[in-house]
């Protein structure tokens, strides 16, 4: 009885040992992996970049999310964006609380012009994160796309409100100013909007033409 146990007891720190070891091994791949996978992105090789990540076994990942979302940007640099968009609602999945999956699947819908779909991913992570900055830059974009320029105007406005150091939320105030009709407005947006980029060609234009 005792040599039974003994024995199991022997058994057991084998295996123990034996995965200890494979997740050393595995968690040193996988970093050099990714320390590849960053090299060959720098070097804009987005598809060796990739390819380096493919290779890594997601299951016994402790990182498979962050993989996932690299796969998906990877993929976005590509523009690959249905296969961007399809990695990064794998990566929700794996995370509901992530505000990174949908920001990129946002980003992604506005590369291929889907406004709507994009504002609606956008507003799901503002009910999560009421200020979030990109969530409401999202918007902005999509909004401007659909041209709901009265939204867009007061949507900018309260997002300068909140972010003052921002330029982006002016230029969009400018530009729906200016499709409203206010020209007046538009221009007093665009002055702001030299204030932080004086040499911004946008806004030199308008006040040129507009003054």
């Amino acid at each position: 009885m005792f040599k039974s146990q003994f024995v199991f007891k022997v058994l057991l720190k084998a295996v123990f040992i034996s995965l200890l070891f494979f997740n050393t091994v595995n968690a040193m791949s996988q970093h050099k992996a990714m320390a590849r996978s960053y090299q060959l992105e720098a070097k804009q090789d987005y598809v060796q970049a990739l390819s380096v990540l493919e290779s890594l076994p997601l299951k016994a990942s402790q990182n498979s999310e962050f993989i996932i979302l690299r796969k998906a940007w990877l993929n976005y640099l590509q523009k690959n964006y249905n296969q961007a968009i399809r990695l990064y609602k794998q990566a929700a999945q794996l995370n509901r609380n992530s505000l990174d999956a949908p920001l990129g699947e946002a980003m992604a819908l506005l590369a291929q012009l889907r406004w709507k779909e994009a504002a609606r991913v956008s507003r799901k992570v503002l009910k999560q994160a009421p200020t979030n900055y990109t969530a409401h830059l999202r918007l902005m974009v999509s909004e401007a796309g659909q041209k709901k320029w009265q939204t867009l105007l007061e949507h900018a406005g309260q997002v300068s409100q909140w972010y003052p150091t921002q330029v982006a939320p002016l230029l969009y105030m400018a530009r729906a100013s200016h499709r409203l009709g206010q020209t007046e407005s538009a221009v007093k947006a665009y002055q702001s909007v030299l204030l932080y980029l004086p040499k911004n060609q946008e806004a030199l234009n308008y006040i040129a033409s507009n003054t």
